[in-house]
C-alpha cells in the first residue's frame, strides 16, 4: 500500500492542528480516518482520511466544513470537500445521534458521484477523540451513499 501525503495534505494537517489549538473553545478542528463500505458514490479507496473545523452556535447544532480524501490513493485531489450544518440528539454524556445536511462543488470535487443536498447521519462517541458511524450520501440517490466507522482527534 501506497501512502500518498503530499504537501497539501502536510499543510492541511498543521493547519488543522493550529487553527483549533489557537480558536476559541467552541470552534474545534479535526483529523480523522475511517474505513468505509458500500462506496457507490464516493470512489475513494479505504482508508478514508478527514480533515475538519465545526463550530458550535447552540448546544445540538454545529456548523461544519470537511475534506474527505485517500491518503492511499494518489489520482483522488482534491478529494470531496462539503459545508453544511448537523443536528444533535444527545444519548449519554458523551455520546450523540446526529443527521446533517451539507453541499458541495461537484465540478470541483473528483472521485464521487453526490449530488448536492448531501446527508450525513450518524452517531459519535466521546470527548478529545470521537469513535463515529456516518452514512453519507445525497437525496437524490438515497441507496447509493458510503457507510463508514472510523476515529476523530479533536482540537480545541
Amino acid at each position: 500500500m501506497d501512502l500518498c501525503l503530499g504537501p497539501a495534505t502536510m499543510l492541511g494537517f498543521v493547519a488543522t492542528v493550529a487553527t483549533g489549538t489557537f480558536t476559541p473553545p467552541d470552534i474545534q478542528t479535526y483529523i480523522g480516518v475511517n474505513y468505509g463500505y458500500l462506496d457507490s458514490a464516493i470512489e475513494l479507496k479505504n482508508p478514508i482520511g478527514k480533515y475538519g473545523i465545526e463550530y458550535e452556535p447552540t448546544e445540538n447544532i454545529k456548523l461544519f466544513f470537511e475534506h474527505i480524501s485517500s491518503p492511499v490513493q494518489c489520482n483522488d485531489n482534491p478529494g470531496i470537500n462539503h459545508l453544511g450544518v448537523k443536528f444533535f440528539a444527545p444519548v449519554s454524556e458523551y455520546s450523540k445521534l446526529y443527521i446533517g445536511v451539507s453541499a458541495h462543488d461537484p465540478g470541483f470535487d473528483k472521485k464521487n458521484s453526490l449530488s448536492n443536498p448531501i446527508i450525513s447521519i450518524g452517531g459519535e462517541a466521546g470527548d478529545d477523540v470521537k469513535f463515529y458511524t456516518e452514512y453519507l450520501t445525497d437525496v437524490t440517490n438515497f441507496g447509493n451513499g458510503r457507510f463508514g466507522v472510523g476515529v476523530k482527534l479533536f482540537f480545541k
